[in-house]
């Protein structure tokens, strides 16, 4: 199994419209569809890798990211405290707009047992203060072109992963 895509979910709206969601203050996943949902593999290791374009509209804004084991019907729950990122270039006086790239190593203690079904939410924070960000996908219109689809992808990894010690 190491080395397999073992899920992928790719999202671009209904191809006619843009979907954009305000990113708030505190963690939130911001729609149900921000989701993946796979088996647990043999190794029971497993890489979620997140592809978003996030748009910043006010400057010194922090975006964090995490894992959350609820939807966003149910509230945002943290899988585990080191499954969440600052992942932001800390914007300095200027606005940025940016494709992220962000990978979550989750190992057996964040996922069912093996052969078991898993699914994942992908929250997103200010970092607790209030700021204009916006998660973007789809078609622009206005534009004639599309945002950079949002892909959250699983792929399951080796047994024995190096970590330093």
């Amino acid at each position: 199994y190491a080395g397999m895509i073992i899920r992928y979910t790719r999202l671009e709206g209904d191809l006619t419209n843009q979907n954009s969601y305000e990113i708030q203050d505190a963690m939130t996943v911001e729609d149900d569809t921000h989701k993946i949902t796979f088996i647990t593999p043999p190794s029971e290791y497993v890489e979620i890798e997140l592809t978003c374009f996030i748009d910043i509209g006010t400057t010194d804004t922090e975006i964090n990211v995490g894992l959350s084991s609820a939807s966003a019907t149910s509230g945002y729950s943290v899988l585990s405290g080191e499954l969440e990122y600052d992942i932001s270039m800390f914007s300095d006086d200027e606005l940025d707009d940016d494709m992220f790239v962000v990978k979550f190593i989750c190992k057996a203690s964040h996922l069912a047992s093996i052969g078991s079904s898993n699914t994942f939410y992908i929250g997103f924070s200010t970092n607790g203060s209030t700021k204009t960000a916006y998660l973007r996908y789809g078609y622009r219109a206005s534009h004639g072109n599309g945002y950079h689809p949002m892909v959250i992808k699983a792929t399951a990894l080796p047994a024995t992963i190096y970590d330093g010690t």
